[in-house]
């Protein structure tokens, strides 16, 4: 698997953190469609490339997103973690990832009330939760990078920023994700775009992820690069 040496941190990934994983974006490009190093074809709908990012490049969703070109990444899934580098610049609202058309099956926004909020359809119900953060912790400062995992095990729905876990995951049934009409970096149910929002480094997986793969991934605020 491919890694970028110059764009690397001094801690190196774990090697679990590249068991399951099924989708990754460094969105270090400047223009064209972003690379998915484990093969996923996404396309550019509309974003602002080549932004200052956590690592190198970014992305600002401004009211645009990228289209993974398929419903079936998270989509049928019976478990799944999605991690992704994000700050804000001028409103903390928006969307951050999703699933675009008419047939829903997740979403995580940020509102301007210290919270993410997580949506997904397990079969044909749907669960969300407006996440929240432990007592005396910041989740929505402006020009802050924050790393968000949002993870459900096949039967607890829950989100991580930075180190801090919610304080209340939601129970879930088991079942699988529904799959809607595609998946987006930067857009949520129906296309609602996100706000001036800048994104970086987002990965995907078919498994929840330990408490010591979050920490390789936190790295004291430095982050690392898979």
């Amino acid at each position: 698997m491919r890694r970028r040496g110059s764009r690397l941190r001094s801690a190196a990934p774990l090697n679990s953190l590249y068991n399951g994983l099924l989708a990754g974006f460094h969105l270090n490009e400047t223009s064209g469609n972003p690379v998915d190093f484990v093969g996923i074809a996404a396309t550019n709908i509309g974003v602002t490339q080549g932004v200052t990012g956590k690592f190198g490049n970014a992305i600002n969703g401004n009211n645009s997103y990228i289209s993974l070109n398929t419903n079936s990444l998270i989509g049928g899934l019976s478990q799944f973690t999605i991690a992704a580098w994000t700050k804000y610049q001028s409103s903390p609202g928006g969307s951050l990832l999703g699933s675009y058309g008419g047939n829903r099956m997740y979403a995580f926004a940020q509102n301007t009330y210290n919270q993410w909020i997580g949506n997904i359809y397990i079969g044909t119900t749907l669960y969300q939760r407006s996440f929240l953060p432990p007592s005396g912790v910041n989740w929505v400062t402006a020009n802050v990078w924050y790393l968000t995992i949002f993870e459900w095990t096949g039967t607890v729905f829950k989100l991580t920023v930075n180190t801090d876990e919610c304080t209340n995951p939601l129970t879930t049934p088991a079942g699988t994700i529904q799959k809607g009409t595609t998946e987006t970096i930067g857009a949520s149910w129906y296309g609602y775009p996100g706000s001036d929002r800048i994104i970086d480094e987002v990965l995907y997986w078919n498994r929840p992820l330990t408490t010591e793969e979050k920490t390789n991934l936190w790295n004291g605020g430095s982050g690392i690069i898979l």
